[in-house]
């Protein structure tokens, strides 16, 4: 159909997708680099600035291999925000990515189906991997928003195999919180996982990806099927403070400061472990709430590091 001969709606569905949607909050117009990108689909480094709004925001970098449980976390995460409405007081209003929460949360659905097809069962290497989530406190009159990035246990293979694809990461150097994952049902093969985990961290300490001020987390995943398997469960015991060990020495970080929990992130239900890790997750700190203040009306968080 030409242009001319298009109605107004026809007119204006074409100019968003052709050039992109206005943001109120930040007064710009951001581009929408590929036209079949779903709508409120996961977002990339590139595009994610579409998300921002007067509000600073916080990234949460979760990294882990692939089958580690990164986009069931997250699933879980969705689903628990939704059954709960609010937490803490800081009510979910608004994402910018629903349709890539809802794809993570089918997934972790799929995987407790054990007719379920394994080829399905993950995030592919070539998913976006940025989520957003808006919350609003009426008590103290605040907004929060968290940015997740959940890049496909394929890509750091990569980063192990190909270091030289760790240069285009530009979310890891800007996070405020770092969560690893590991699979602790295969802590039987810590050496071999060591071995990656050192190469993965070598490459992002060689081009300087490593956010030195972020809060690091270890969690311990999949805690509930070691739980029920004494075998699993004596190896993981055995094995955890030279895990830790090995975490702590890599990051820079005393033992006593590494934050580690041991997660069951499929089971939502009377899980405090889970809920109270959703609590630290929301909770909005002094910092930022200072650095807030000083926000620009404009920020483009991928290019310009907020400090």
């Amino acid at each position: 159909m030409a242009a001319d001969n298009m109605n107004d709606d026809q007119k204006g569905i074409t100019s968003f997708f052709e050039e992109g949607t206005v943001n109120v909050d930040n007064d710009f117009t951001p581009s929408i680099p590929d036209n079949s990108q779903f709508y409120c689909d996961a977002m990339n480094d590139g595009n994610i600035n579409m998300a921002l709004n007067n509000v600073k925001p916080e990234l949460i970098v979760l990294l882990g291999f692939s089958d580690y449980g990164k986009s069931t976390f997250v699933g879980s995460l969705y689903h628990y925000l939704l059954k709960t409405g609010s937490i803490d007081g800081y009510e979910l209003y608004d994402s910018d990515t629903f349709s890539g929460f809802e794809r993570r949360f089918y997934l972790r659905n799929i995987k407790n189906d054990p007719t379920a097809k394994s080829k399905i069962l993950r995030t592919d290497d070539n998913d976006e991997y940025m989520l957003t989530l808006t919350f609003y406190n009426r008590s103290l009159r605040e907004k929060k928003q968290l940015i997740l990035s959940d890049r496909p246990g394929e890509t750091y293979k990569k980063y192990v195999d190909t270091k030289d694809v760790i240069k285009n990461d530009e979310s890891l150097p800007r996070a405020q919180r770092v969560m690893i994952l590991i699979d602790t049902t295969q802590v039987e093969n810590w050496d071999i996982l060591r071995g990656k985990f050192k190469q993965l961290f070598k490459g992002l300490k060689e081009f300087n990806k490593m956010p030195h001020e972020a809060i690091y987390t270890l969690l311990f995943n999949k805690i509930d099927v070691v739980n029920g398997n004494a075998a699993l469960k004596a190896s993981f015991e055995s094995s955890k403070q030279e895990i830790i060990d090995f975490f702590s020495s890599e990051l820079g970080i005393d033992d006593n400061n590494l934050d580690c929990r041991e997660l069951d992130s499929k089971h939502t239900r009377n899980n405090e472990v889970f809920e109270k890790l959703v609590k630290d997750l929301i909770k909005k700190d002094e910092t930022s709430k200072n650095e807030e203040a000083k926000l620009k009306k404009s920020l483009d968080w991928v290019t310009e590091k907020i400090v």
